[in-house]
């Protein structure tokens, strides 16, 4: 498991949030990845997992902070993590400290009311 002793930012996929389990489950954050089934469960808000996902949690521990990226494929990581400078990802927030990003495939696109 990720100890840390000063503000961190681990970045991953879902298959290596095993690393960071303890501070998902002081969230109620529940990550399971079985072959290529991933299933994300939130409490008080359900399953979230889609394809095209990542989940961004802050940690805040003994005036310390850990960031946590995990995506479900290394472009959606890679994207999610662009977002960041800007702070794009609020719009995706949940909770104060949890955000849940999902990247719509073009079908899933509506166009603009005219």
């Amino acid at each position: 498991p990720l100890t840390f002793s000063k503000d961190t930012i681990f970045l991953g996929l879902f298959k290596e949030a095993e690393a960071v389990k303890s501070y998902l489950d002081k969230a109620n954050i529940s990550i399971t990845v079985e072959k290529e089934l991933i299933t994300i469960e939130v409490s008080n808000i359900g399953k979230v997992y889609k394809a095209f996902t990542s989940l961004i949690y802050l940690h805040e521990e003994n005036g310390k902070r850990l960031l946590l990226i995990l995506a479900d494929t290394e472009d959606m990581l890679k994207e999610t993590v662009d977002l960041m400078p800007e702070g794009k990802f609020r719009q995706w927030l949940v909770t104060e400290q949890l955000a849940v990003y999902r990247k719509l495939k073009p079908a899933e696109v509506k166009p603009a009311a005219k």
